[in-house]
């Protein structure tokens, strides 16, 4: 969900858009990587998500495209999943098997498997949530880099693009007018790119990222109970700014099933 509220204890307003949950699944199954997110940025600063016109309410999906900054101006959703492939091999003058595309395993993005596959990039298939693929898309480096391509969640989308400006990576989002589970379809909604979405200035935007389970993608230990306090919960996890990607010292929250 999208809102407007106080952040910490000045008197600057923010609009924020929150993940409770990236990687349900992982949760439910008690798999590694499941996180809580949130990207924050100044008031009015990001675009609201759409609502669907066939249906009057909120977009659930976007098709996005995530990448490093090195790629601004070389990639867009514009291309298929081949053409982004091979204008990332030209740019960076690597083979195509450097390139991994991270793209959520569902029907309504095999085409965007089968052409990546075709031109021999490492196909990263995501079972549940793509947010951090895109994170770890807009960090990855030149010569190995990561596109996260393909439709997955629209808040999922709108965080990744308050990163993707604030580190001014590559994050394009385009609404799907048809949310049914189609391969193939083809929208004509205009493209954002992270400026476009997020008029925020790159300063004021960032993400917080706390790992709920434990975290592969970047070694940050799961939330738990404090030995010392039961109610207190230590949650670790990190912020993405201009600064980059930084792990934050691990913070007590109140244990509201201990309270």
């Amino acid at each position: 969900p999208q809102a407007l509220g106080n952040f910490g204890h000045g008197e600057k307003k923010t609009t924020f858009v929150a993940d409770y949950i990236e990687g349900s699944k992982k949760l439910v199954h008690g798999w590694d990587d499941a996180y809580s997110t949130v990207g924050v940025t100044t008031r009015g600063g990001l675009t609201k998500i759409p609502q669907n016109p066939l249906t009057g309410k909120e977009m659930f999906y976007y098709y996005k495209l995530m990448g490093p900054p090195q790629f601004k101006g070389v990639i867009n959703l514009e291309k298929g999943a081949g053409e982004n492939i091979d204008a990332v091999a030209t740019h960076a003058q690597i083979p195509p098997r450097r390139i991994k595309i991270a793209v959520m395993d569902r029907k309504c993005n095999i085409d965007i498997i089968q052409e990546a596959r075709a031109r021999g990039a490492e196909v990263e298939l995501i079972n549940s949530g793509d947010l951090i693929w895109g994170l770890r898309a807009m960090q990855s480096p030149v010569d190995k880099p990561i596109l996260m391509r393909g439709r997955g969640g629209a808040p999922e989308g709108a965080i990744a693009a308050i990163a993707g400006r604030a580190l001014g990576a590559v994050a394009q989002l385009q609404m799907i007018e048809d949310e049914r589970n189609e391969e193939g379809v083809k929208h004509n909604s205009p493209i954002w790119n992270a400026e476009d979405y997020v008029t925020g200035a790159p300063e004021h935007c960032f993400v917080v990222l706390a790992a709920v389970t434990n975290s592969t993608h970047y070694d940050l230990p799961a939330v738990k109970v404090d030995q010392q306090d039961p109610k207190l919960y230590i949650v670790n996890g990190m912020v993405i700014d201009q600064k980059g990607y930084n792990k934050f010292v691990p913070m007590s929250l109140p244990n509201l099933l201990a309270a």
